[in-house]
Parts: C-alpha cells; structure tokens; sequence
C-alpha cells in the first residue's frame, strides 16, 4: 500500500526533473516566429537588488513559460481544442470561421472617452506645433478591418463599438479646428467590405490599400490646390504571387485555419525605375534598393510562405522616397502606421519627395526634425483603432 502511496509525488518529481533535463536539452529560442515576439532570455547574473524584490523569480517564471519543451506543439494543440470545442474566442481573442478560412477579432466594448479625448488632443498639439511653421496638417483614419467587417461570426456575438468611436474622434477633431478625413467615407467603393480585406491578417489587401489611396490623393489634392489623377489599375496590370500567405491572426492562432487567398500588385509597367530610396535622411541615410524595400516577397520561391511585411514593406523609423518622373514638386511627410505600407508607393508617385515616418522607431525629436524637413504637407495616417502616438509631443 505504501508503495503506491509514493507513486503519486514519485511521478511528479520524475516529471520535474524531466522538465528540467528538457530546458537542458534544449537550445533556448530567442524569437517566436508564430507569436512575432522576443522569447526571453535566461538572466545569469541577476543583481541581489533583482533577488530581493523578487524581479528575478517572475523573470525565471517567464523563461520557463517561455522556453517550455515543444511549447509551439502545446499551445498548437491546445488551439486546436478550443476550436474544436465550440469557444467563441480563440485566446479570449480571436474568432476563427475555420471553413469560410477567415478569423477576426473579439469586438470592442469598453468605454473609449478618456482613449478618445487623449488621441485628439495629442493630434490638436502635433497639429499646433507644425503650424508654427505655417506647415499644414491633415489627420486620416484608415478603415481598419475589426471595426468594419463582421461576417460569419454568430448572431450572439456583441456588437463593436468602433464605429461610433471613429465618429466621435472626427466629431472631436473637428470641435477642436483639426482638419481630419474619415478615408472609409470618402472611398469610392460599393462591393462587399470583405473583399479588401486580407482573411486571415488585421490589414487590408491590395485593393482595400488602392481605394484608399484613391480617397487620400483626393483629399491631398484639394488641399494643395493640385490636380492630381490616380493611377488606374485594371487585370492586365495586375500581379499575384503564388506563395502561401500567412496572416497576422493566423500566425498568432499556429495558422490552424486554410486560406487560398493570394497577394496582388496592381501597378504601371516600370513603375518602380522613378525611384530611389533611402533608410533615413537624403544626406546621410543608407540607400536601398527598391526591390529590397518594397514587397520582398517577389524575391522568394514560390514554395515560400509570406506574410503582410514582406509583401508590401517592413516597418521603419524614417524612409526618403525620391521620385524622378513625379506631378507634383510638394514634398510630402507621411506619419503613418503598418496600414499605410499597402499604399505608400501609390502616394509617392505623385510627389518629388515623400518622406515616412513611423513614430514606434523614429528616435529623433517629431516636430523638431518635421521642421527640419521642411515639408509642404503633413498627414498623419493610422488606422482607426489605432489611437496613440507612441511619443510624447514635443
């Protein structure tokens, strides 16, 4: 009888020092391609500081959760029994319509007054700021696809709020003098909403992208008194990669759900040879290759999986587009986030100079080096659940 008694603490201290022996074994990881995010790292040499606040223990917690043997098969497999078991939200997070292959995410429901009030009044200082340099300021919210689309999901499932929370930041804005434009209300388009968006990516596609860019040139257009035309798109100018594409939500979920969507360019024959790119500032940034710069993708084999970033562009602090066969002389400043990637060569098109700034990397000083610059027009494009600056307003 005592034997069996010690079966039990026997087995659990086995599977300790299993565990154990596995985090040996095993190469820690320093990056989660599925999560897209730094696994941590096994401190040494914590401080006695580290030890005695008790910093270092939840830092251990975390490597452990982190560097767990066959962790991706684990979460995978336990990803697949919430799907399979009917959960509504897959990680308390996203929805997967597994046979239509498309996932959104949960809906927004909290209040958003303070988050709303903040964004708007850091927009109204930015906006102020510029204008001490006369340079004008435009404010466009992108149609972000968690706000906009909500097919196959059930019919108990909550309703979003994001919406109403566009409608209210424009209505701010607008109380507060800041030229703003909602890019949903001014697209030219009546199809299905679904369509521009990617299925299994929080992003647009490529068509969602040129019928923004549609919207936004118009806008630019009227602003500074220009006639500037869009360039047309039709099939015969259309180019679609063959790759696997693997979206952002799909990735977060270990790609459980199947998707034969593609990634297409719509663009003019040699319409890339206008361009020459830099990594930071003209004078002294690093040139890069257009191709190396703008969907990368292109490069790989077709048996190769791809993603939003490489299809279109990784995020960077600071990026100088020069046009040589350009509309317009303007020199346009973009403050942009991952949607914009989608659309920024459209835009850069149009214009001798167009410089991108995404405010996550930039280590310079915003409007300090916005003056600098001393651009024609600057725009500041997020999508609209996008609410925060990421720096503080000097």
């Amino acid at each position: 009888m005592k034997k069996f008694e010690l079966l039990l603490p026997l087995t659990f201290f086995l599977l300790i020092i299993g565990m154990l022996v596995g985090h040996y074994m095993v190469v820690d990881r320093k990056v989660s391609d599925l999560e897209n995010r730094a696994l941590t790292a096994f401190n040494k040499e914590p401080t006695m500081q580290d030890i005695f606040t008790g910093e270092w223990s939840q830092h251990v917690e975390q490597y452990f959760v982190d560097q767990f043997p066959l962790r991706d098969w684990w979460i995978e497999n336990y990803m697949k029994f919430q799907l399979t078991s009917g959960k509504m939200y897959i990680n308390d997070q996203y929805h997967v319509a597994y046979n239509e292959g498309w996932i959104t995410t949960k809906p927004v429901l909290e209040d958003y007054e303070q988050q709303i009030n903040s964004f708007a009044n850091e927009i109204k200082t930015l906006k102020e700021q510029l204008a001490r340099n006369n340079i004008p300021f435009t404010y466009y919210s992108l149609p972000a696809k968690a706000t906009y689309v909500h097919i196959y999901e059930p019919d108990y499932m909550p309703d979003d709020i994001g919406k109403e929370r566009r409608k209210e930041l424009h209505r701010l804005l607008d109380e507060l003098e800041v030229d703003n434009v909602s890019v949903f209300d001014e697209m030219n388009y009546d199809g299905p909403l679904e369509d521009l968006y990617f299925k299994t990516d929080h992003h647009w596609n490529g068509i969602g992208a040129y019928f923004g860019y549609q919207a936004i040139l118009k806008e630019i257009s009227e602003r500074l008194n220009e006639p500037l035309a869009a360039l047309s798109i039709s099939e015969e100018n259309a180019y679609c990669l063959k790759n696997d594409f693997i979206g952002s939500w799909n990735r977060v979920v270990y790609k459980l759900v199947k998707s034969d969507e593609q990634v297409c360019y719509y663009e003019p024959e040699n319409f890339f040879d206008r361009f020459t790119i830099y990594e930071g500032g003209v004078a002294v940034g690093k040139k890069i290759a257009v191709e190396d710069y703008f969907a990368p993708a292109k490069q790989l084999e077709a048996t190769e999986e791809i993603n939003y970033a490489n299809s279109y562009s990784m995020d960077y602090g600071e990026i100088q587009i020069l046009n040589d066969d350009y509309d317009s002389e303007k020199h346009i400043v973009v403050i942009k986030d991952s949607y914009f990637n989608a659309m920024q060569m459209y835009l850069a098109s149009h214009f001798k100079q167009f410089t991108i700034l995404d405010l996550r990397y930039l280590d310079k000083p915003l409007v300090e080096y916005i003056e600098q610059l001393n651009p024609d027009y600057v725009m500041l494009a997020y999508n609209d659940r996008n609410l925060e600056l990421f720096i503080e307003i000097n």
